[in-house]
């Protein structure tokens, strides 16, 4: 992206009529178009290295510009029908109006195209108008440019830059060098950055991984961290070199969707401050494992990030500060995920009816425990509400097996495989490195935490090819290998709040005992939720994994008679079981009912929006009438924010 330089003196006033013949202009005779010149030129300077202003000039009126020549743009007139492609020089070359300066065609030259003004109301000269004064003071080329897609008197305006450069202002260079405290070309140093930026990018999953900068090997040998001086200034140069890697917005939002800047020991957001201008439309953003106290600390970053769906601050001060979720959703309006918690938003209804007020004399009375989200107009609200286990498993036999295989896979998988498992019987494993993580008070977590899974990890979206078949393991002697290659773990069975499971019937599974019997024989699903700890080979504290395993269940041998036909399992980092807990049950009449209407005559007396009218009754315990006593000490107060107010 390009950024402006520093304007470096008056814009220049007219000298003659645009349109016509320069005199001084050389280089050859007009390309048809309305030019601009851009890049290095001879220009007098003063001793501050500002223009010279000795020159007499006039202020820049509508008056000092006269008529475009239609011989401009060949086979149009000024705002008619011609060609739809208006072409101009840009840079730093004299002003439209300005007093022109001799100057041959450098090649700093950059050529911006602009398409789409024809269908406009507006004409060529409306819009170079349009494009300068939004441009102005700097009139680069990234000024210019960064006006792309917008609205111009009713048509989109599409502008781009033929050959501009990545990196094209002396201000731009001056910050990639000064991140680098060894003498260094610059290319060199744009180098290293480029190959931090590729280890740390994962294309599939489009997200940039930028924790522990300062333990990045690359960057510690090539002395980026040498100097407390240019420590700070390493991160602003990393995301220039990232924003020169991409040729427009779109394809920048299109690679990068998640940006990670955990474990930095970030007290503020100050020295990543530049992350918000290089990914302006991040959906994804960890901060996590910092030292981040309040939200003041992150107001660098207010109003960035409107289309943030999910942040993650766990780890940091600022999670134990009081309003912490509120504010957050307060700052970031699209946000989805705190932390790996789903947020409770307002609910959002599917359809344009809603249900009346008054209830409907044909309508049957809402039995308590009924699915209270099909609201009477027949329209489903969202989000429905959480359940618990659902189990399908008349025979017991799903609930039996769960009961003993999670104890016996931590202290005796011999035992376990010789039981349930048999030689067509399949293991595999996913690690799952990107899944929300709630912190872990009092947990180191390694530098590499992923490292003892990655060898047996069948996760398909890093593993190809031949691996696919390799890290299928087939028969109790190959999945004993897989299993003994993973860290040992222990599972808290007598905590049910940990754990959710769901358990279903499915048919036409392989018979082993008949292999002419081509319908199959029928089976369970079973689907596990919960968490496991990794037994610490040196003691200290235990570090949490969340995981998810299914299992294909069929009838066979052993002390169960039940085999094993495939057992799925994903690791993640720990997420906590907040996600599983189920929703209270309650009729169209019930608590929630009478605090939306609680909320909504609030709101009508005292014209707060829904988060404030929401918060008052909160902090008073959903008394009405304490909570209509507390918004008028808050109002004569003067406590209540302007946009408390609907």
């Amino acid at each position: 992206m390009l950024n402006a330089i520093p304007p470096t003196g008056p814009r220049p006033a007219a000298s003659g009529s645009r349109g016509g013949p320069n005199p001084r202009r050389t280089g050859g005779p007009s390309r048809g178009g309305i030019t601009k010149r851009s890049g290095p030129r001879a220009v007098k300077v003063d001793k501050d290295g500002d223009l010279d202003m000795d020159a007499p000039t006039r202020p820049v009126t509508r008056q000092n510009r006269g008529p475009v020549a239609p011989s401009h743009i060949p086979g149009s007139s000024r705002g008619g029908a011609g060609s739809s492609k208006l072409t101009r020089a840009s840079g730093s070359g004299a002003m439209r109006g300005g007093p022109a300066r001799q100057h041959t065609r450098g090649p700093g030259l950059v050529e911006i195209t602009v398409l789409g003004w024809q269908e406009s109301r507006g004409n060529r000269d409306s819009v170079i108008d349009f494009l300068e004064r939004k441009s102005v003071p700097f009139l680069q080329v990234g000024e210019i440019t960064k006006w792309d897609n917008c609205q111009f008197a009713g048509s989109k305006l599409s502008i781009i830059a033929q050959n501009a450069p990545k990196i094209a202002s002396k201000m731009d260079e001056d910050v990639i060098m000064a991140a680098n405290p060894r003498p260094s070309e610059k290319s060199e140093t744009i180098k290293i950055l480029e190959q931090v930026l590729a280890q740390r990018y994962n294309p599939v999953t489009k997200m940039l991984d930028l924790s522990r900068l300062g333990e990045d090997l690359t960057l510690r040998q090539t002395g980026f961290f040498d100097l407390a001086s240019t420590t700070s200034k390493m991160f602003p140069a990393l995301m220039l070199v990232a924003d020169r890697k991409f040729e427009s917005a779109a394809d920048k939002r299109e690679a990068v969707v998640s940006v990670s800047l955990a474990y930095n020991n970030l007290k503020d957001i100050r020295v990543v401050s530049s992350l918000a201008a290089t990914f302006p439309e991040l959906k994804n953003l960890s901060l996590e494992g910092n030292l981040i106290p309040s939200w003041k600390d992150l107001d660098n970053w207010r109003h960035k990030f409107r289309k943030l769906e999910q942040l993650i601050l766990s780890g940091n001060p600022i999670v134990a500060t009081e309003g912490y979720k509120d504010e957050a959703m307060r700052r970031y309006p699209m946000l989805q995920m705190l932390d790996g918690v789903m947020l409770d938003r307002p609910a959002i209804k599917i359809g344009v009816a809603q249900p009346s007020s008054v209830p409907s004399q044909n309508v049957a009375p809402i039995a308590m425990g009924a699915d209270t989200n099909i609201q009477t107009t027949g329209k489903t609200e969202l989000p429905l509400p959480t359940k618990s286990n659902c189990i399908m498993d008349e025979s017991g036999v799903g609930n039996q097996f769960l009961s003993v295989f999670f104890t016996m896979f931590d202290k005796d998988q011999d035992n376990l495989l010789a039981s349930f498992y048999d030689d067509a019987s399949q293991f595999s494993l996913a690690a799952n490195t990107l899944a929300p993580r709630v912190h872990q008070p009092g947990v180191v977590i390694p530098p590499k935490p992923w490292e003892p899974y990655y060898a047996a990890s069948r996760n398909l979206t890093r593993v190809y090819g031949t691996q696919l078949v390799n890290k299928l393991y087939i028969g109790p002697q190959k999945i004993k290998e897989a299993w003994n290659s993973l860290p040992k773990t222990r599972h808290d069975v007598t905590d049910s709040k940990l754990w959710v499971f769901d358990i279903w019937p499915i048919q036409g599974l392989p018979d082993i005992s008949n292999p002419n019997n081509h319908e199959g024989v029928g089976g369970l699903i079973v689907i596990v939720h919960g968490e496991f700890e990794e037994v610490p080979e040196k003691g200290g504290v235990p570090l949490k994994r969340s995981f998810d395993r299914t299992f294909t269940l069929a009838p066979g041998g052993g002390p169960m008679n039940v085999r094993v036909v495939n057992d799925m399992m994903v690791v993640r980092a720990w997420g906590g079981s907040e996600a599983w807990s189920p929703d209270p049950v309650m009729s169209a009449f019930g608590e929630e009912a009478i605090k939306e209407q609680k909320v909504a005559e609030i709101r009508r007396r005292t014209r707060l929006n829904v988060q404030y009218a929401t918060l008052c009754l909160q902090e008073n315990g959903w008394n009405f009438d304490s909570a209509l006593a507390a918004f008028e000490r808050a109002k004569i107060g003067g406590l209540l924010p302007a946009d408390a107010f609907a």
